[in-house]
């Protein structure tokens, strides 16, 4: 029977979330509230229709923890129009280019559209070196330096970069990009990661340990901070908590509803989001949207910011 199949299911996935920090699979549950909340609607429906009112019920028991995690996510205000924004506004873009991107040219198209004062680019690979090239020109400034052959993270900036870093997390495959930039007189901070997927028990923990040297290097921060990339985590992570609470960044989806960003190959909503804008307390957040298909398994992120 379909609801008490649905009760079970509900019951492992509480289980393994409420475990989430002990093992890298059961971390990997805590990415799907929405869908379990969708699921538990679903099996609520039959159940009544079934006259299954004790199953209904252990039904919306079992979703009530996943619906809580949703509540600060999707309990959003309506963002401001671009056009209302103050003149002051920074645009910031993240984009998993993909590093076999079959219409490179869709993301050349994106950005020229959402003309971003900072681009954070991940997986930028010679496969499409010339939308790199192009994407490179509408921007003054850039790091690394030799950011026409690099093989993943890549801080293009209207602003002029007064200092930077290459740094690397754990060992020398997954780095991030460091930008100390001159905006109108202030120094802001610029972190530009990309982190490995926990698809495996390695890189799970490598993920973890690249988490946590992020909070630190925050917490270290003499500036205003900003932290953009694909985190390859929903913020419903242990690990990911960690960090925010550790870094005492802010998450500029906090209340703006559901945003996922990857698979892109899922309907719209179907996803999860796991490419995110941190922010310090210093920058107040006016628009957040999520972009279209550029040819990337992940779709574009933008935030409008204000520096108080």
């Amino acid at each position: 029977m379909l609801p008490a199949a649905i009760v079970i299911g509900l019951a492992v996935a509480a289980l393994t979330t409420i475990l989430a920090r002990h093992w890298w699979v059961f971390d990997l549950t805590t990415h799907f509230r929405l869908h379990y909340v969708a699921v538990a609607v679903l099996g609520v429906l039959v159940a009544l229709s079934l006259r299954e009112r004790w199953l209904a019920l252990a039904i919306i028991v079992l979703a009530v923890p996943h619906t809580l995690m949703l509540t600060s996510m999707i309990s959003a205000g309506t963002a401001q129009a671009a056009a209302s924004l103050p003149a002051a506004a920074i645009r910031v873009t993240t984009i998993n280019a993909y590093w076999t991107n079959r219409n490179a040219a869709a993301m050349v198209d994106y950005v020229e559209e959402a003309d971003p004062d900072i681009l954070v680019l991940q997986e930028a690979d010679r496969p499409w070196q010339a939308e790199l090239l192009r994407i490179g020109a509408r921007f003054p400034h850039a790091v690394p330096e030799n950011w026409r052959k690099a093989k993943d993270v890549v801080l293009f900036s209207r602003f002029p970069i007064t200092d930077s870093g290459r740094r690397f997390a754990d060992g020398r495959d997954f780095a991030y990009q460091t930008a100390d930039l001159d905006i109108g007189g202030r120094s802001v901070t610029v972190v530009a990661i990309h982190t490995p997927s926990p698809g495996r028990a390695d890189h799970s923990h490598r993920r973890n340990r690249y988490f946590a040297e992020i909070a630190r290097y925050a917490e270290r921060a003499d500036h205003p901070m900003i932290v953009a990339g694909d985190f390859n985590s929903t913020v419903w992570s242990p690990h990911f908590a960690d960090m925010i609470t550790a870094s005492g960044l802010k998450n500029a989806a906090d209340g703006r509803g559901w945003r996922p960003t990857w698979p892109s190959w899922l309907p719209r909503g179907a996803g999860i989001p796991i490419d995110h804008i941190l922010l310090s307390d210093e920058f107040t957040v006016q628009t957040l949207t999520v972009g279209p298909k550029i040819g990337s398994d992940h779709f574009p992120l933008t935030a409008d910011l204000a520096l108080r």
